[in-house]
């Protein structure tokens, strides 16, 4: 039985100025970051690389562009995240037409296989991002509508609200149409049998598949049924990506408000997904439960705040733990990013409880010496390298920020399994050097013997021998230390920097993460040789390039279909993570000033935070200007590292400073 759900009236507060503002941060003056756009002054093309994500920290998600134009087959009003953090498409999205008279006239912009219906973006004339709400105001003939989306924390459930003030002499209407899909983020669904629904009570639509469940709620519209498919639906970035791009979409029906003359009416739509129908009942009845947010809280930080703010969207609760979204909208929790992002997500926020639970998601599934490299339906997969030696050193960075008292049961925990992991290692030992094969995070190319798995060798040796001593216990690596030592210039060392690996002599910028190891056993003199070469070859405005120019294998442009962007992937395309490990390194061994750190990171907060994913960093870009960037719009490790970056070694910020 439906609860009565009360109609919300949204107070829509915009603080934020349309102009540019200047915000003095600690380190001194940033831009600040306008996130609501005016669309119609930038254009419909502009507005349609611009988007946007909300996170409920179950893994579940809404996304779509500035104009509600989903552009691709990960977008979705309601993106639902069941067990295992497998991720279904659930409510594709609701599309409006407002009836002014005899005036039926669209708000939704829409791309279909043989158009782009972009007509109605005129009506769009505000956009705002909040902190965990969009907002879209249009005007059509004198009538406003107000449209806020928020997605309900913890639930795989999503709230639409609508107001709609009419100042005419005549009523008019609000017709809303649901489009689902109930199909894995990664599919697409074509017209046909998959897809059964019901109206209840007259005021919800119930749509179930083989995948999950969708209830889609409002009181105080009506309900009209007309099951029926929305045909070829095109998602223009899949298409660019050279993934299948055309999809039917299902209606279930429409609602419709109703509003008097010269008066305002209000409505809110609550969508709940489940994978099934028992589950999604349960669900319904919290969600309906909860006390919603009356306002939106627009984002208001600026620069390097906007990415704190933006952090929690990536902590996702699973199976009683705490996990890391590697990014949006495809990447699940694999353990080398997670690693990479537990300081600049957690540590530096004073978010203990949550970095122990993270850590203790990938602990307590070592394998044979390894932490898992991914989870594939709730299953842990096992075959990285390097994932595991980052996590020895994220152990100690929790002990130095949390203090001993705090951590030390945390780390009696796990001891003998981080020995037992070392043990593992150290079979794989070969002429002094660990012997890896392949594994990297440079996934796309085969790297035995790489020279930041040597670095986190090294450094998850010594790591061990300071972390053994707040445990009482002795552990004796000398002769595995003595024998590294021995071996790793002569093989390594090229007279200006470092090998990539014993087999490849090329540029590539994996030296930065050993020579940011806090324990490193490259000489000073080289380590400043090799950070001028990377100065000089890699580095861009928004990260480093994976390869230098000149190289057979460099690509300048991450692009084209699946195999040509795997080529490009690591042959010279911009990472902006590495900026963390190759500005530690740079403060570590380079002399500047706070400025010229600052510096590195600039263009990326100035920039690029309302270029792609708004308030957030791109995976990847181009390896040439204008570096276009590229991947999944949100990605942990860039913004992790950014702010770890900005508060360890741009402001020197130290553990025992943490907030």
């Amino acid at each position: 039985m439906l609860r009565q759900l009360p109609c919300i009236l949204f107070y829509a507060v915009f603080v934020i100025p349309l102009g540019m503002a200047d915000f003095a941060s600690p380190a001194g003056v940033w831009r600040k970051v306008d996130f609501r756009l005016l669309p119609w002054k930038e254009g419909l093309k502009a507005s349609l690389g611009r988007e946007w994500l909300l996170s409920n920290g179950i893994g579940g998600y809404s996304s779509s562009t500035v104009p509600l134009l989903n552009t691709r087959k990960y977008h979705g009003l309601l993106v639902a995240s069941l067990p295992g953090l497998r991720r279904f498409v659930c409510l594709h999205k609701l599309d409006e037409e407002l009836s002014c008279g005899s005036n039926a006239i669209g708000l939704g912009v829409e791309e279909f296989a043989g158009a782009l219906k972009g007509e109605s973006f005129e009506f769009l004339k505000e956009f705002t991002l909040g902190q965990d709400a969009v907002m879209l105001k249009y005007d059509v003939l004198g009538v406003e509508v107000l449209k806020t989306v928020r997605m309900v924390k913890g639930f795989n459930a999503v709230s639409v609200s609508y107001s709609v003030e009419n100042p005419s002499e005549s009523p008019v209407s609000l017709k809303v149409n649901v489009l689902a899909n109930l199909r894995n983020i990664h599919d697409l669904r074509r017209a046909g049998a998959g897809i059964s629904s019901s109206v209840v009570e007259g005021r919800a639509f119930a749509l179930n598949s083989d995948n999950c469940s969708l209830v889609v709620y409002s009181d105080g519209m009506e309900f009209t049924g007309r099951g029926h498919f929305w045909n070829s639906f095109k998602y223009a970035r899949e298409e660019e990506r050279g993934e299948a791009s055309v999809e039917d979409s299902y209606c279930p029906g429409f609602m419709t408000l109703k509003v008097r003359s010269r008066s305002r009416a209000e409505a809110l739509v609550t969508a709940v997904a489940g994978a099934s129908v028992a589950d999604v009942s349960e669900s319904f009845k919290k969600v309906l439960a909860a006390k919603p947010e009356a306002s939106v809280n627009t984002m208001q930080d600026s620069g390097i705040f906007a990415l704190f703010s933006n952090a929690e969207s990536f902590i996702v609760d699973v199976d009683s733990k705490k996990s890391v979204i590697a990014g949006y909208h495809w990447f699940s929790d694999w353990g080398r990013d997670t690693m990479i992002s537990l300081p600049g997500l957690t540590l530096v926020h004073g978010r203990f409880d949550e970095a122990e639970r993270i850590l203790e998601r990938f602990l307590n599934k070592i394998h044979a010496g390894r932490i898992p490299t991914r989870f594939e339906d709730g299953q842990p997969q096992y075959y990285d390298f390097d994932g595991t030696l980052w996590a020895i050193d994220r152990v100690e960075d929790y002990l130095d920020y949390a203090g001993v008292k705090r951590a030390k049961p945390f780390l009696h925990t796990y001891w003998w399994d981080l020995k037992d992991v070392v043990g593992v290692y150290v079979n794989s030992v070969k002429d002094g050097l660990l012997a890896n094969n392949s594994g990297t995070w440079m996934d796309t190319l085969q790297r035995d013997c790489a020279v930041e798995v040597q670095g986190l060798w090294y450094n998850a040796l010594k790591t061990m021998e300071s972390l053994a001593k707040v445990m009482g216990d002795e552990v004796d690596y000398h002769e595995v230390v003595s024998d590294f030592e021995a071996n790793f210039m002569a093989k390594f060392w090229n007279g200006s920097f470092l090998r990539d690996t014993l087999e490849d002599g090329s540029l590539r910028p994996n030296q930065v993460i050993m020579l940011s190891m806090d324990y490193c056993p490259v000489p000073e003199k080289e380590a400043l040789s090799a950070l001028d070469i990377v100065e000089k070859e890699l580095l861009t405005p928004c990260g480093l390039r994976t390869l230098a120019r000149g190289h057979k294998d460099y690509a300048g442009r991450y692009a084209g279909n699946p195999a040509q962007r795997e080529r490009a992937y690591h042959n010279g395309s911009v990472w902006p993570w590495l900026l963390g490990p190759y500005i530690k390194a740079c403060v570590k061994y380079k002399k500047g000033g706070k400025d010229q750190w600052l510096s590195l990171i600039k263009p990326l907060l100035e920039n690029h935070l309302l270029e792609a994913g708004l308030g957030t960093v791109s995976e990847l870009f181009d390896a040439e200007p204008p570096h276009t960037p590229r991947g999944c719009i949100s990605q942990a490790w860039s913004v992790a590292e950014l702010i770890r970056a900005y508060y360890e070694d741009i402001e020197g910020k130290k553990p025992k400073d943490a907030l």
